[in-house]
């Protein structure tokens, strides 16, 4: 027959129990990531008497958490894609200011070399005007190496926030092992570790707030968790150690890898998709390298296109002008183009040398070649990519037959990419990191200290003899090259100078006038020539170096002169052509003036920037969301809760009376039989 007091006592142990878990959700309201809890009741087995079952009480059959695996995997979703966002938007926050700041960006700078430049031209003779120019484009020189290494200095930042972040994530996936390893060992003693689970999926929590993680139930209530491509973080109460190393893609950058236990290292590299981790790796990967190479080509505009000018005039004493900023192609700076892979075969002495031909052409990727044969290669934009034959159809990958001592060449996007191969031939896996524009910001220097050296006057002049008869005119002529021996022969002088004589109204000789009162033939003979010459051709051979044209009818015996232009102080035919390169469309298939340039890339940061921000923010409402929807699942309502309270603390007090009516029965059997 049932016992009535062990069926009150079994009343008073489960209301004893739904208390306890009622007390235990009440006291941790305020505990992050907890799950409330419930406590699940069930009726002991029944006893079989007189032909019907009489209950036995009830027990407690489990203490369970209150979960919704959906959403907490929705949650920790959203997390990550916030993380990500944010550390991103923080990154894009710092270059959206840097460029767009009329006191740290470039916009500025650039406007006034042009505009003290156009001073200078006014007035050529004014060494006042010529040194504030030169004052001025130091001061650009100095804001392009403020801007690379204000660069550099956030990149380092992001470095050292992904070596940091690493080391919580190798932190927190040792709490999930030694966690794992706890409730594994709980689950084998029967029933269900809630705090403990709680615990881990806060953990988890965090773990996804800094890196996008998959995580795989494994028996016991065990987790594995992996990151990136799929390399294992976690398996059990076995941990890998998430760890940064040199990038093989550019070497100025961390990379992230995973050390196992054993010591074997997996590379991640950049193939993070969500949390903290992702941002930062993005940032420092694309945008800030995005950053320095746009920076770079900016820089390149302007020194190939002022020193091409600079190049063609003649300062105030009579000197050729030479580059007025460091050469696009100057040693030092092609020596830093190329970066060889540290584990290229030996003899290492296959080198990689990178030239801009074509500044218009000029992209701002970085290049990766890589030889999987020795004479044959891929090479990838990082940009976009494209690889080879995508790139240039001339590109086919292979290259001639190699002898000790010959180099090939290889031309794409305004580049000359010279191969040399002393040792005969490159080996399978050696690789090349190309960076054309990357760091020229910082190599960027005016190359003259004196006023007197700007070379403002074009170095000749031209005259018509004041004995003509015909109608034809002379213009000022134009210089195309200075290294032709017409310049180079002779120092502050055209050597030889020449004379343009008509022997009819339609033909003409090209003589040498070092004698004017004799010219003589040059060397090849120029003479018989026709006129007008027929187009394009000018009325001086290319090779010359300079041009100058003839227009209207000369008579016979008619004669123009080219000399050169010594004393030409008022001249400022060189500088007006510096002055134009401001609204001359000079890089990205000549489509971008070098301002035009700096400002698209400048609209390119703020829209990212806005970009950014709107992710960042939507985000953040998405993350709040879900939050809210797994709150109001699994976490405790304190309202829901007090009436628990009561409600148990009312069955405890009847299950107590239970007790008490069973004690008097008792009571009353006893005296009954005594």
């Amino acid at each position: 027959m049932p016992d009535l007091l062990n069926i009150g006592l079994s009343g008073l142990n489960i209301n004893r129990a739904g208390l306890s878990v009622t007390g235990h959700n009440i006291t941790n309201v305020n505990t992050e990531g907890y799950s409330r809890q419930r406590a699940d009741f069930s009726t002991r087995t029944p006893e079989f008497n007189g032909g019907f079952y009489l209950g036995t009480g009830a027990g407690v059959n489990d203490v369970r958490r209150i979960t919704n695996q959906f959403l907490i995997d929705s949650e920790r979703s959203n997390i990550s894609v916030f993380g990500r966002t944010e550390s991103f938007t923080s990154v894009m926050d710092q270059l959206d200011q840097l460029f767009s700041n009329a006191d740290t960006g470039l916009a500025g700078s650039l406007s006034s070399v042009f505009s003290s430049l156009q001073t200078a031209v006014d007035d050529p003779t004014s060494l006042e005007a010529r040194q504030v120019f030169l004052s001025t484009a130091e001061n650009a020189t100095q804001k392009f190496k403020s801007l690379q290494n204000q660069l550099l200095s956030i990149r380092a930042d992001i470095g050292q926030q992904v070596e940091a972040v690493a080391t919580q994530v190798s932190n927190l996936a040792r709490d999930i092992a030694d966690l794992n390893s706890e409730i594994s060992i709980a689950t084998n003693n029967g029933g269900q570790p809630n705090d403990l689970l709680d615990k881990r999926d806060e953990t988890l929590r965090e773990l996804a707030k800094l890196m996008d993680i998959s995580v795989v139930p494994l028996e016991n209530n065990s987790l594995s968790i992996s990151i990136g491509s799929g390399q294992p973080l976690v398996v059990g109460n076995e941990t890998f150690t998430l760890e940064t190393a040199q990038s093989i893609n550019d070497p100025e950058v961390k990379e992230l890898v995973v050390r196992s236990p054993t010591g074997a290292i997996s590379r991640v590299g950049s193939s993070v998709d969500g949390g903290m981790m992702s941002g930062l790796l993005s940032a420092q990967f694309g945008v800030i390298g995005n950053a320095l190479n746009n920076l770079g080509r900016v820089a390149l505009g302007l020194s190939d296109a002022i020193n091409t000018a600079h190049n063609l005039g003649m300062d105030l004493e009579n000197n050729l002008g030479g580059d007025l900023f460091t050469g696009i192609n100057d040693a030092n700076v092609v020596a830093k183009r190329t970066v060889a892979g540290t584990n290229n075969s030996l003899p290492n002495d296959q080198s990689v040398t990178v030239t801009v031909s074509d500044i218009s052409q000029l992209s701002v990727s970085d290049y990766q070649l890589t030889f999987t044969g020795p004479n044959t290669y891929v090479l990838i934009r990082n940009t976009d990519g494209k690889t080879n034959t995508a790139l240039d159809p001339s590109l086919t990958g292979t290259l001639p037959p190699a002898a000790p001592g010959t180099n090939a060449t290889v031309t794409v996007d305004g580049l000359t990419i010279d191969l040399s191969r002393p040792s005969g031939s490159f080996s399978t896996g050696d690789r090349f990191l190309l960076q054309p524009t990357r760091g020229f910001s910082n190599e960027l220097a005016v190359q003259i200290n004196r006023a007197e050296e700007l070379a403002l006057a074009s170095p000749i002049r031209t005259t018509g003899a004041s004995t003509n008869t015909g109608t034809a005119g002379i213009n000022a002529g134009e210089v195309t090259d200075t290294s032709t021996a017409f310049f180079t022969t002779t120092s502050q002088a055209l050597s030889p100078p020449v004379v343009i004589q008509f022997t009819s109204p339609t033909t003409y000789n090209i003589l040498d006038n070092t004698n004017p009162a004799a010219p003589v033939a040059l060397v090849p003979p120029q003479t018989g020539l026709a006129y007008p010459p027929a187009s394009p051709n000018g009325i001086l051979p290319a090779s010359f170096g300079f041009q100058v044209e003839i227009t209207g009818a000369p008579a016979n015996g008619d004669r123009f002169e080219v000399a050169y232009n010594t004393g030409g102080v008022l001249d400022n035919r060189a500088g007006l052509a510096m002055v134009k390169v401001q609204t001359t469309d000079t890089i990205g298939n000549n489509q971008l003036t070098l301002e035009a340039a700096y400002g698209l890339f400048t609209q390119e940061v703020g829209t990212r920037t806005s970009t950014a921000r709107g992710d960042a923010e939507a985000s953040k409402i998405l993350l709040e969301q879900s939050q809210g929807l797994l709150q109001e699942s699994t976490g405790v309502n304190l309202d829901e809760e007090a009436a628990n309270l009561v409600q148990f603390e009312q069955a405890y007090n009847a299950s107590a009376q239970v007790i008490n009516v069973a004690r008097q029965l008792f009571d009353t059997l006893i005296r009954a039989v005594g």
